[in-house]
């Protein structure tokens, strides 16, 4: 949810309005869905949508210049979004792990 935020935050900094207001209301309401009803559909959708953001962020990256601002903010970008898959990707084993019953 700090990403879709910051995300967010930028856009209105910026004054931009654009089909990349979309990254931070799914981020956001992906993220509450997931507070408020954790399970496996939230997070593959969540994670599914994090790899096509990464997928653009990473092809974007490729046609920055190296150093500018916009590189610096892709790389942050990446970042965060690797992250998220792999908290996501922790948090499902771990519940697929609480949900198996002791042997």
């Amino acid at each position: 949810m700090g990403h879709g935020l910051w995300i967010a935050l930028g856009l209105v900094l910026l004054r931009v309005v654009s089909w990349d207001l979309l990254d931070p209301v799914i981020l956001l309401a992906g993220g509450v869905w997931l507070i408020v009803r954790p399970g496996l559909v939230p997070v593959v959708l969540l994670g599914a949508f994090q790899l096509l953001a990464l997928f653009l962020n990473t092809q974007a990256l490729l046609a920055a210049d190296v150093g500018g601002l916009l590189h610096r903010a892709l790389v942050v970008h990446i970042a965060l979004r690797i992250a998220a898959l792999g908290l996501m990707g922790t948090g499902l084993w771990t519940m697929r792990r609480r949900s198996r019953p002791a042997t």
